[in-house]
């Protein structure tokens, strides 16, 4: 395989995740982050289904991780990300949350890895552009999609950890993704029926179902995805993860180019400083 073409893919998925945050935030302030994420995720769901059958899913304990996996990230995570994005804009959630592969490295320290130099200052790195993003304008409402953002890092840091686990005992890439979004889609239905009410939920998906939506939701969850695990194939995890930290830059970018937002100077200047946090933690 040709490196030159993982490189060109990674920079292809963190474009696409980048241009879907700048594409869900209407959809979010109109409808609710709940619904959205409703929507998307069951579309996902529907897109993996015949493929994750004939694959197989007879791997109960791999189904299990899976669907953990799913709930964590997908649901309760991807949840607290568009509820950041609505808050705050891309332009302040996305540096934010993608702060989460820096925890992932102290989770992994936790579990007996060892402590770099590296590692350290990319933790320093971090805490300094939260900070600077922070800065800007926009008062609560930018301090509630932080923490929304940081919530959103800690759920996928402790979601991302199953995947691996999902593999280990033989579930395929296809299978493990129709059982996180299956099973994520069903924690949120439930949540959204509790809170929202039963009735509310077919005219929320018929109306969403009418928009963009299904079309982002599949280019997200199914081609970005797909283009990542291709570039960690052929040129490695690390240099897949270091490239695609540039995802935050480019969602600050698309969000000003195609004037949904306007990030200033604290705010490209945190999301490159969290950028070169990820890419530290796979030195």
């Amino acid at each position: 395989m040709v490196p030159i073409l993982g490189y060109v893919a990674d920079l292809a998925s963190a474009l696409i995740w980048a241009l879907a945050a700048v594409a869900y935030r209407p959809l979010i302030i109109s409808h609710g982050s709940l619904r959205v994420n409703l929507v998307r995720l069951t579309y996902a769901a529907l897109a993996a289904l015949g493929p994750a059958v004939y694959l197989g899913l007879a791997r109960p304990l791999g189904d299990l991780y899976a669907a953990a996996s799913g709930v964590i990230t997908l649901s309760v995570g991807d949840t607290l990300y568009l509820m950041a994005i609505g808050a705050a804009g891309v332009s302040v959630a996305a540096p934010t949350a993608y702060s989460y592969v820096v925890m992932s490295q102290f989770v992994a320290i936790a579990l007996g890895e060892p402590l770099s130099i590296y590692r350290l200052i990319a933790a320093g790195l971090t805490v300094v552009g939260v900070y600077l993003v922070f800065k800007g304008k926009g008062g609560t409402r930018r301090a509630r999609g932080i923490l929304y953002a940081i919530g959103t890092a800690g759920a996928w840091t402790a979601g991302q950890a199953l995947i691996g686990l999902s593999y280990s005992v033989g579930l395929s890439p296809i299978s493990i993704a129709f059982m996180r979004a299956a099973s994520a889609a069903l924690a949120v239905t439930t949540v959204a029926a509790i809170g929202l009410g039963p009735s509310q939920l077919p005219p929320s998906f018929s109306a969403l179902s009418r928009t963009y939506l299904p079309l982002v939701a599949a280019a997200d969850l199914a081609l970005g995805s797909a283009l990542f695990a291709y570039a960690i194939g052929v040129v490695g995890f690390a240099p897949a993860v270091i490239v695609n930290s540039a995802t935050p830059l480019f969602a600050q970018a698309s969000a000003w180019a195609l004037g949904a937002e306007s990030p200033g100077p604290s705010e490209f200047a945190g999301a490159a400083l969290i950028a070169l946090s990820v890419a530290l933690t796979v030195l």
